[in-house]
């Protein structure tokens, strides 16, 4: 079982090292290096980079409707500063999350989910971005929307679910 453990480990690693290199067959654009460098800068080992991405520009009516409303309840920083600002979200699978911890809490084999990171860009910067467990064989999600470093509405805003949508609606309407 340690072997085993320790050969996964190291073929993580180098998977990484490979995947995330400046070879030639990958192209990495300059939003992609910066969300990989906040990955790093956070101390997240990536596993890989899901290869599909999303933009969109923020506006205050998105974030009164889901998913929008829960993403951005998760976030260090207030919506506002983005208005009318492109957003570009870029994904990767990473280890060495706080979210692992949970599920170790809970007595759930952590073995079988991965840690997907949504890294968020804007005005060429990271501003933060999302975390979620994603089930391996493809079943159902684990939970909703939790912050970049794996921290839920509640931890993040200091308030309930009730307070939050109360405040919510009250700032954003809806």
């Amino acid at each position: 079982m340690f072997n085993k453990k320790l050969i996964y480990i190291v073929g993580i690693i180098l998977f990484t090292l490979v995947g995330c290199s400046n070879n030639d067959n990958i192209t990495l654009s300059e939003h992609e290096k910066k969300a990989i460098d906040y990955l790093k800068s956070n101390n997240y080992i990536i596993v890989s980079h899901l290869e599909s991405s999303y933009e969109y520009v923020l506006n205050k009516e998105m974030i009164t409707m889901n998913p929008y409303n829960r993403i951005w309840a998760v976030q260090y920083t207030e919506p506002d500063l983005y208005f009318n600002k492109l957003i570009s979200i870029y994904s990767f699978i990473v280890e060495n999350h706080p979210l692992v911890e949970v599920l170790l809490a809970m007595g759930i084999d952590y073995d079988n989910y991965d840690v997907q990171v949504n890294v968020f860009i804007s005005e060429e910067e990271a501003i933060g971005g999302t975390s979620n467990l994603i089930p391996k064989d493809n079943s159902l999600l684990f939970g909703g929307a939790y912050s970049i470093d794996g921290k839920t509405l509640e931890e993040v805003t200091g308030l309930t679910y009730d307070q939050w949508t109360e405040a919510w609606r009250k700032k954003y309407g809806h």
